[in-house]
C-alpha cells in the first residue's frame, strides 16, 4: 500500500517532486510543457475512457481569429 503524503493537481509540483526524487506522479498530459520532462521518463498510461477536450466559446465568437487560432493550437499539440 503506498504511503501518500502529498497530493497535488499542480503539474509543475508533480514534475519537481519527481526530479528531486521525492515522489512519483501522474499527469493527465494536458500540459504540452516538454521542458518539465527534463531528466524524467514519461510512461503512457491508458484509461478505459478516452479523454475528450472541448473548446467552449460564445456562439457569436465562433469565427473570431482568436478562437480559430486557439482551436488550431489545441488540435496540433503533438
Amino acid at each position: 500500500m503506498p504511503n501518500i503524503v502529498l497530493c497535488t493537481m499542480e503539474n509543475s509540483l508533480i514534475y519537481r517532486f519527481c526530479q528531486e526524487k521525492i515522489g512519483i506522479g501522474i499527469d493527465a498530459d494536458v500540459h504540452p510543457e516538454k521542458e518539465l520532462l527534463a531528466g524524467l521518463r514519461k510512461i503512457e498510461l491508458y484509461d478505459a475512457i478516452p479523454w475528450k477536450i472541448n473548446l467552449v466559446c460564445r456562439k457569436n465568437t465562433v469565427n473570431d481569429k482568436v478562437i480559430s487560432r486557439l482551436q488550431e493550437i489545441c488540435c496540433n499539440l503533438d
